[in-house]
């Protein structure tokens, strides 16, 4: 036979306070506090004890619910640091390479604009945006960047002006947009990103 609604409810075990809850729980106790502090100055006068209680209690509210800024991942910058010391990255020109072999050879140093642009974003991915702002202001200044129509050719080679591709593709065009987000918001995109516009 098959329980009834009422017993089926009644065997559930309570749903555990989703963490929104608990901290909107602790923000009201302090709150009480407050207002408890506050009652008895306004009966027995007012004291530095008192105010700065209140400073502490107001302190402890505000840090509950400001936005942590959680979303540089420590193992990220560690293999997005490890990939800085291959052949893929050219440390004088702050550029990232075409590709290397399984060995770590380099083959090819043709320069991509999708490579250059992911870096950008990597490198505010993983929390420094003064960086990230400065590589992409330096690859402005390259062939790959196309001032007149505000577009990103495909590719340049190592040299820079002897060989580049102003065909262009989709996805360059698009990255180029989340690098130039990137280059004028910095963290506050970068947030937006990874946590979601809250």
């Amino acid at each position: 036979m098959s329980q009834s609604f009422e017993q089926y409810f009644a065997q559930q075990p309570e749903e555990e306070e989703s963490p929104e809850k608990i901290k909107e729980e602790k923000a009201l106790k302090l709150v009480e506090e407050i207002k408890k502090i506050e009652e008895r100055m306004k009966k027995e006068g007012e004291t530095p004890e008192g105010y700065q209680r209140m400073t502490e209690l107001l302190r402890q509210i505000q840090e509950m619910y400001e936005e942590k800024r959680e979303f540089v991942s420590e193992r990220a910058k560690e293999i997005y640091q490890s990939l800085k010391n291959t052949p893929l990255w050219d440390k004088e020109t702050q550029q990232w390479n075409g590709y290397m072999n399984r060995e770590g050879k380099l083959m090819v140093s043709d320069r991509y604009s999708r490579d250059q642009l992911l870096g950008v974003l990597a490198e505010a991915v993983v929390g420094d945006f003064e960086e990230a702002k400065k590589i992409y202001q330096s690859l402005k200044k390259t062939p790959l960047w196309d001032e007149e129509r505000q577009q990103w050719n495909w590719m340049m080679a190592v040299e820079g002006e002897a060989m580049f591709s102003a065909d262009r593709y989709s996805r360059d065009q698009l990255l180029g947009v989340l690098a130039k987000a990137v280059d004028e918001k910095g963290e506050e995109f970068v947030e937006f990103l990874t946590k979601g516009n809250k």
